[in-house]
């Protein structure tokens, strides 16, 4: 069975614990699935399923050509929102400010994936982190999005990409199997 694969950003290790806490509040009344892990907070660029060996290879070498163009950029939350039924989300997750250098990031690895052969996202890039997925039961007490929250207005500078691999059943879920830095200023 192959590997499954997925290029994201990394988060900034001092805002895993303030977003993990500022999650505890709109968990108090309802229930997911799977929290997510502070230390597999991420935003998604591109998932990528099985891939093997020679097919990660490739990649591997598209996307190192295309940050080592790159320059770091900052990244700014902005609060808490759900995908689905605004009062039991199926997905929770931190909200970012529009950023063009992130949306300039993912159209160019996009058009460097597809010319090696990799079926990229065709619905509309929405970055986020996802912070609990699978809505179970119970209700939100808070209207989403909430702007006014702890981790509304924190940045941190992206200075590089990461290839992630799944470990289902594992924790943390997701391994660090090659990063990519961006250039030097």
């Amino acid at each position: 069975m192959s590997n499954h694969f997925f290029l994201a950003i990394p988060i900034a290790e001092n805002l895993r614990s303030l977003l993990y806490e500022t999650t505890d509040p709109f968990l108090e009344s309802v229930c997911y699935k799977r929290r997510t892990d502070p230390r597999d907070y991420h935003i998604t660029l591109f998932f990528f399923g099985g891939v093997d060996e020679e097919r990660q290879e490739n990649l591997n070498r598209t996307v190192a050509r295309v940050t080592e163009k790159i320059s770091a950029f900052q990244v700014i939350l902005t609060g808490i929102d759900g995908f689905g039924e605004k009062h039991h989300p199926r997905v929770l997750f931190a909200s970012l400010a529009p950023n063009h250098s992130l949306e300039a990031l993912r159209e160019k690895l996009s058009r460097e994936l597809a010319e090696i052969g990799f079926v990229t996202e065709s619905r509309p890039f929405h970055p986020h982190i996802t912070l609990a997925k699978r809505w179970i039961e119970g209700e939100l007490y808070h209207d989403l999005p909430v702007m006014d929250c702890a981790v509304s207005g924190k940045s941190w500078e992206v200075n590089g990409i990461s290839l992630f691999r799944v470990r289902p059943g594992m924790s943390p879920q997701y391994q660090s199997v090659a990063n990519f830095p961006f250039r030097n200023k």
